[in-house]
């Protein structure tokens, strides 16, 4: 796949952000050096939207700015200044984050993990050793999420009816309280998934590299993330 396709075949696949409201080409700069060029290109010609009836929102990370803070602070590695989110999933499931100029992370809210993923676990090009740029990193991101099964998300949304923009399905209580399935509501975001990150401390998991019956690796434990709480 040619590198400079990636962001393409998002809107060739899967067409254009539902509920999307683009960024203006002249607040484009507030953004420079926060994520790669061409994720701040997508928001100005299709913008920040949703996909798959609501499964996967493409966000503006300003809105986030304060969860980054709450999940990062203190942290000795992992500076909230240099972290971005970029986009969640409308089950509240996972949120994708940006670190500037290195790599994509996943957190995974309900249980409290963050996820250093594929694009840093595997830089370069298995078959050519040519290493990807960030601009290619940063749509595999988003499209490793986008493509993924969302058997489980249309159950919800059959029960709880359609999200709204800035919606998602969270559990009240969460499920660090206890919360079930049963517990599911349509809740704001990101107040939601602030409210969690401030019940417990996220744990860094890692990938390891590709093994024998693990083709993408495994998720190990690595530490607490942020000040010890």
């Amino acid at each position: 796949m040619a590198e400079k396709d990636i962001f393409a075949m998002i809107v060739e696949r899967f067409g254009e952000p539902q509920n999307a409201r683009r960024l203006a080409p002249d607040e484009a700069a507030r953004y420079r050096g926060r994520v790669p060029e061409a994720l701040i290109t997508f928001w100005v010609e299709h913008g920040w939207g949703s996909y798959r009836d609501g499964y996967f929102w493409i966000c503006d990370p300003v809105l986030f700015d304060p969860l980054v803070r709450t999940i990062f602070a203190g942290d000795p590695e992992l500076r909230p200044e240099d972290i971005s989110m970029v986009a969640y999933t409308g089950e509240g499931e996972a949120a994708l984050m940006w670190h500037r100029k290195k790599y994509g992370m996943t957190a995974f809210p309900h249980s409290s993990e963050l996820g250093v993923g594929y694009a840093a676990a595997v830089p370069a090009d298995p078959d050519t050793g040519v290493e990807y740029s960030q601009n290619f990193l940063a749509g595999a991101l988003l499209i490793d999420i986008i493509v993924d099964d969302a058997d489980d998300f249309y159950d919800v949304r059959r029960r709880l009816g359609p999200l709204a923009d800035g919606e998602v399905y969270g559990y009240v209580p969460a499920r660090q309280l206890g919360g079930s399935e049963d517990d599911r509501q349509r809740v704001r975001v990101p107040e939601y998934f602030d409210i969690i990150a401030q019940l417990t401390p996220y744990r860094l998991v890692e990938q390891t590299s590709p093994e024998p019956g693990y083709p993408y690796g495994r998720f190990r434990d690595v530490r607490q993330i942020g000040r010890p709480r």
